[in-house]
């Protein structure tokens, strides 16, 4: 990463959108419920800060839901403490078949790990699934969160990892909502004013 934005340093970055759902984050009874939710079918939250290819390691082959985290290397002093920022730039689940975390993370996610930080400023606003993993998978430090629900069935799984897309709404998803925007065509003519029949 360090390399990418000295390279690019002098050139313009491509934004990453980030949209917050706010009928979802101000609705205090869908997170209590969400929360309550997690506890009962997982079996708590592990944490590999940094992650990379080689935290496959630390990664057991189990059903449950994943979350990548973003942390960038800004935070702010408060009394004898920095405060850090987070955010979720990706959801996803292994619910079913012989489908598991691990193979999830080795098949998909493993070999985009940091791998083409130039995508910032080489590429234009992701459109497909593979460019939007490869935006937020190569924004240098990432947090690779998940839960183990082995006692879960594959629709309880699914549920929960719908509602934490829509809660968070990260922009590596697919299902990314982001604002409707016109667009204008400069060179296009048009009459100022239209026959009314």
């Amino acid at each position: 990463m360090d390399k990418a934005l000295a390279r690019y340093k002098t050139s313009e970055s491509i934004p990453l959108e980030l949209y917050f759902p706010m009928e979802y984050l101000q609705d205090t009874n869908f997170g209590e419920v969400l929360g309550e939710d997690l506890v009962g079918c997982g079996s708590g939250w592990e944490v590999i800060t940094n992650v990379s290819a080689a935290s496959e390691s630390l990664i057991p082959p189990c059903k449950g839901i994943y979350l990548f985290i973003w942390k960038p290397s800004f935070s702010l002093p408060l009394n004898e403490r920095n405060v850090s920022f987070r955010y979720v730039v990706y959801v996803g689940s292994a619910s079913t078949g012989s489908s598991n975390i691990l193979k999830r993370f080795t098949s998909e996610y493993k070999d985009k790990i940091n791998t083409e930080p130039s995508v910032h400023w080489t590429s234009n606003m992701p459109s497909d699934r593979l460019s939007r993993l490869k935006k937020v998978l190569n924004l240098g430090k990432l947090e690779y969160w998940y839960i183990e629900m082995d006692k879960a069935s594959g629709e309880q799984i699914q549920d929960i990892e719908k509602r934490l897309i829509n809660i968070f709404n990260p922009p590596g998803n697919s299902n990314f909502k982001a604002p409707i925007r016109a667009i204008v065509d400069v060179k296009k003519t048009a009459p100022a004013f239209e026959p009314a029949f």
